[in-house]
Formats: C-alpha cells, structure tokens, sequence
C-alpha cells in the first residue's frame, strides 16, 4: 500500500518549510518578506499562488495540486492531487483540528484515479513536556474487492531552536510499538523558503516538514542503528539568505545483518531551484 499523506510541500524543494518565527508555538506570519513563487526540478515546476501571505494553492506541471483552506490564520482544510505515475492521480481531501493554537488531530480521505483502492488516515497529536511531539497514526486501506487492513504506526520528534533534529519511527511487532527507523538531521542557519506563509508552521512542524532553517543532511538509521539512507543537501542563497537553489545527493545503504554494517549504493544527485515574489 503506497502511503501517500504529505502533499506536494513534502515532494520537492520545500522539504523543510516554515514560518517567521523561531517561537516553536509561533503560527502567524509578519505579512512581510519574500515568498516562494516556483521551484523547478528536472522537467517538473511547481508555482505557488497566495492571498497576501495565505498560501490559496500549489500547482505543479506534472498534473499535481494543493488548495488549502483557512480559519482565520488556521489551515483547517487541503485538497491534494498527487501524479502516481502508472497508479493515476490520487486525490484526497484533509482536515485539521487545533487546540490552544497547536495541530491536535488530522484526517484524510483519499484514493487513485486508476484503481478503487481507497486510505482513511487519522492522526492524533501530544505535545510532551520535553518539547517533543508524539504522532499516532492510523490507516485503513481498502482495496478493489472490498477488504481492509489496518495499519498502526507511532513517531516521536525532537526539536532544537525550531527544527526537527531527531525523528523516530515505530510499528508493531508481536502487538508491541517497537522501534523501526530513526532520522536525524542537521541545519543551516539561513532562512527557510516558506518563512512567511501563514499557518504552515502550526500545520506541518509537528509532523518534522516545518522547520525555521533548511535541512543540509538527513541520516537513517534501521533498528539496530545501521546506516539505510543518508540525504545531503547544498544550498546557494540571495543576498536575503533565502535559499533559491539546492543540489540533493541521496545514497541508499544495503544492511548486512551479520556484521551489522551497511555498503553504500550509487548515490542519485538532483537540482531545484526556486524564485520569489
């Protein structure tokens, strides 16, 4: 079952998207500064169009789309369409709660245009008193004949000055959450491209895509903390410090479970770049 829950924010250059504040609470924008206008990788380019500083949608040339939907400075809606390739688009419609002006729970209705396959996601949110956030994500697939499976996963994050700089994955095994996979990341200190779009942070940080710097590496780990990907990432910025190019270089490792290593495949380096309004 392809999972597919973040938008199109998640697919491309803005990985790590977030607001003006460095205030980890902080949701409104200063309806100032620079906004990202189009990012270009390979033959796709995405244009982002707003309302002020309200992002209104994201439009991508490979027949992908994002339309929030606002409560005040809230995103409490998305309708996405995703380019799956051979599975056909996959159109689904989110929404959002919050309470005490953080993200508390998100729901997710979406299926492929090609096949009658269908995914209700829920997730629920705690805010932890080390700062770190716990997402419980539930998922119920159904596929062409009618039959559903269930699948429960949990992730813990951890943050520093804003940024998610640890994430950890857990599933069930043997009806225990166990440990799967763990991430961590470092940062820049430049300003983030999504930096005043309004909502983004109380929207997206508490799942690690909304960050107040850019993320220069990403290293995960499977259960045993061996090695299975690690991400690098070079930026050039504008004379703001905003970054408006990024070379990607992701190597996937192959484990060996006998001596608990891990052999580095070919790397595959990618280049986006961005524009402002």
């Amino acid at each position: 079952m392809k999972k597919l829950i973040l938008t199109i924010f998640a697919s491309s250059f803005l990985l790590s998207c977030s607001t003006n504040s460095s205030n980890e609470e902080s949701n409104s924008s200063s309806g100032s500064g620079m906004l990202p206008k189009t990012s270009t990788s390979g033959s796709k380019t995405t244009t982002y169009n707003y309302n002020g500083n309200k992002i209104v949608n994201i439009l991508s040339s490979d027949g992908g789309s994002a339309t929030f939907t606002y409560n005040g400075e809230f995103i409490i809606a998305e309708n996405s369409v995703i380019n799956n390739g051979v599975s056909g688009l996959y159109n689904s419609t989110s929404t959002m709660n919050y309470s005490n002006n953080l993200l508390s729970s998100y729901a997710q209705n979406g299926g492929f245009t090609n096949y009658s396959d269908s995914d209700t996601i829920n997730k629920t949110y705690t805010y932890n008193q080390d700062g770190s956030i716990t997402e419980n994500v539930n998922i119920i697939h159904t596929n062409s004949l009618g039959n559903t499976t269930i699948t429960v996963n949990k992730y813990i994050r951890f943050y520093s000055q804003g940024n998610c700089i640890k994430a950890e994955a857990y599933g069930p095994v043997n009806g225990i959450m166990t440990l799967t996979d763990t991430r961590t990341y470092t940062y820049d200190t430049n300003n983030n491209s999504c930096k005043n779009i309004t909502g983004l942070y109380a929207y997206y940080h508490p799942i690690g895509v909304a960050n107040n710097n850019n993320i220069i590496s990403e290293t995960n780990k499977n259960a045993n903390g061996v090695i299975t990907k690690t991400i690098q990432r070079v930026y050039q910025y504008n004379s703001q410090n905003y970054p408006i190019s990024m070379a990607e270089t992701i190597t996937n490792y192959s484990p060996n479970p006998q001596t608990g290593t891990s052999t580095p495949g070919t790397p595959t380096v990618s280049n986006t770049t961005l524009t402002y309004y």
